[in-house]
């Protein structure tokens, strides 16, 4: 575990450090293209896709998509001991269409579950980055989802005492498929997220593959930019993320602080250590 920023000085979660710091499964993964309705709810229109496709566990890409409406939360300082952040006060989404994000589907017990994260642009050019809330976005016109379905294992919601928050972890099914072309990964809190993915790509001997999640962030600096000092964020990871000849050259991606300061960039080795976890699928190019 590498702590490259200081990152422990800055956070210090409730509980016991988990033992195993980053969790992963192969897989494969299906790509499929399916026409979300106008006036659909977005996660019932997605996770009626999914089951219908016999998954479990998915990541859909949504740049391009337009709101009627919808809802997000920032990331905010926790009230409490408990938890090291929290959610601000829900905020409105209306007319507007993201530029880039992800939503991440998996199951909470018999339930489905979505974590969603997005930068959009209203109709008057301004821009937003947040939690968005799957459930109360509302789809302002027909749109083709491209759904990334896991085969083999998935994502499910667990308790993590490190925490003291439920979040996805990835489990294998007893029957491995008869292929694998992808890996789920999740990290735990401290962990630098370009570092864990080349140990990864090392580990499994990885040579190319392109990368998408979402996640949080204690501070970040870029290859160009300013840095985030903010010790709490919400993040995504842009088009373009990628391994090549087994190591991570190029992390793009987004974060908004608690004060909806939106920072982009090629996040550096060593400079982006998780907040409270990260969650990403890996497809592995042959």
């Amino acid at each position: 575990m590498s702590d490259l920023t200081g990152s422990r000085q800055k956070i210090r979660h409730p509980g016991p450090p988990a033992a195993l710091r980053q969790q992963f499964v192969r897989g494969e993964v299906r790509t499929f293209k399916v026409t979300l309705p106008a006036g659909a709810m977005l996660m019932a229109a997605l996770t009626a896709a999914v089951q219908d496709l016999a998954g479990e566990t998915a990541f859909v890409r949504i740049d391009g998509l337009a709101l009627r409406s919808g809802q997000h939360v920032l990331p905010a300082h926790s009230p409490d001991a408990q938890h090291v952040a929290w959610y601000s006060d829900t905020h409105t989404l209306s007319d507007c269409r993201f530029v880039h994000g992800t939503v991440v589907l998996g199951r909470k017990d018999d339930q489905w579950f979505t974590h969603c994260h997005a930068l959009w642009e209203s109709a008057q050019g301004l821009r937003g980055l947040g939690h968005v809330l799957c459930a109360e976005a509302c789809l302002a016109e027909p749109w083709q989802a491209e759904i990334h379905v896991f085969f083999g294992g998935g994502l499910r919601v667990s308790f993590d005492a490190e925490s003291n928050f439920s979040l996805l972890r990835p489990y294998a099914d007893a029957t491995p498929p008869p292929q694998t072309n992808a890996v789920l990964l999740t990290l735990q809190p401290h962990e630098d997220v370009r570092s864990a993915i080349n140990d990864v790509c090392a580990n499994l001997k990885i040579q190319e593959a392109s990368i998408m999640g979402v996640g949080s962030l204690i501070g970040a600096v870029f290859a160009q930019g300013p840095a985030m000092t903010a010790a709490i964020s919400e993040m995504l990871l842009l088009p373009g993320a990628e391994v090549s000849q087994g190591q991570c050259t190029a992390l793009p991606v987004a974060c908004v602080d608690p004060e909806a300061v939106i920072y982009q960039g090629d996040l550096l080795l060593g400079q982006g250590p998780v907040l409270i976890t990260c969650e990403l699928l890996l497809r592995v190019k042959s």
